[in-house]
């Protein structure tokens, strides 16, 4: 394209890969054919598209898969980046014995927002979600949240705190787990730091005739765990 009509275009570019690998063990092969475009604009920003073909081979079997690939990002504000990607298409659900093949979609989309140079925020939340191609019912859908705060007091002293979700929903099964870490850090220089962190796991469950079951009704505390970390870096 014309980059002196269109300034916020920068650049155009269109990537072909093929790889082809042979396992000598197994006497089977893996073929990838990927056609990636992106257009990269101002502020940082791209979007773009991959289409995949591949035959991928597990357990003795090969398995033809199609995927439709779609992301994007952009620096909207000084204080705000956020992008995500798409995609639909085959694949493999490598547990079970024989492994089955299943369509599905994926996705992600991420934030970062940074308000001033002390204090950051950052969230990123995917989903996955496979079918089986003869009856569409669900093999499984995952769901996971991850965000981290982090606020810089001064150049010696740091608070983070993370938290993360993970949602899961099988046939037979299913599970959701919350994690929750904090950490205080000081660093007088390089090499000379000390870290006090604290965390815990909850688990949605039930506790039924004496046990455990995976039957989601309340969050528990699983676990908990504190720790202290001191290094010093002693130059001669």
């Amino acid at each position: 394209p014309s980059f002196k009509k269109a300034p916020w275009l920068k650049r155009n570019r269109l990537q072909i890969i093929y790889d082809h690998t042979w396992d000598h063990w197994t006497h089977m092969s893996d073929r990838f054919l990927i056609i990636n475009s992106q257009l990269s604009f101002t502020r940082m920003a791209y979007i773009g598209m991959e289409l995949d073909w591949m035959r991928e081979s597990w357990k003795n079997i090969t398995f033809p898969l199609t995927q439709i690939w779609a992301f994007g990002n952009i620096q909207a504000l000084k204080w705000l980046r956020f992008g995500g990607t798409a995609a639909i298409g085959d694949w493999i659900y490598y547990d079970p014995d024989p492994p089955v093949k299943g369509t599905g979609r994926r996705a992600e989309l991420y934030m970062t927002v940074q308000p001033g140079a002390r204090l950051s925020l950052s969230v990123t939340g995917y989903g996955e979600t496979l079918l089986r191609p003869e009856d569409r019912s669900r093999i499984y859908t995952l769901a996971i949240l991850n965000t981290k705060l982090t606020y810089q007091l001064n150049k010696y002293f740091m608070l983070r705190g993370i938290a993360r979700y993970e949602g899961i929903d099988q046939e037979d099964d299913g599970g959701r787990r919350l994690l929750l870490d904090f950490l205080a850090s000081f660093t007088f220089i390089p090499g000379t730091v000390l870290h006090l962190g604290y965390g815990s796991l909850y688990e949605k469950n039930a506790w039924e005739q004496g046990g455990w079951t995976d039957r989601p009704v309340h969050y528990y505390e699983m676990s908990r765990g504190l720790f202290l970390k001191a290094s010093y870096l002693w130059r001669y």
